[in-house]
């Protein structure tokens, strides 16, 4: 069994409630959770309103494949105009 996970923090443009958030967020996970078929959750406090942290994890027989499928997500979100990917941490 092989295992990827990232953490994916965002920036999002439009958000001035944390109404806004959420909406934005959840809008997002639910888009890559039906897209591709990975494990979507926000892993941050959720305090601010424009910065939160989401973490994808993939898991399958092939190390290629689950990679690939965690490198196609975060380019899905990159493409996101309603949002801005600061940064991408693998977690081993």
């Amino acid at each position: 069994m092989i295992v990827s996970a990232v953490v994916v923090k965002i920036l999002i443009t439009d958000s001035y409630t944390l109404k806004d958030r959420r909406s934005v967020v959840n809008s997002l996970k639910t888009r890559v959770r039906n897209k591709f078929n990975v494990s979507v959750a926000e892993v941050d406090n959720g305090k601010q309103r424009n910065l939160c942290e989401i973490g994808i994890a993939a898991v399958g027989n092939d190390n290629r494949m689950v990679e690939e499928m965690v490198s196609k997500t975060v380019n899905f979100m990159e493409e996101d105009l309603r949002i801005q990917v600061l940064a991408v941490t693998r977690i081993v």
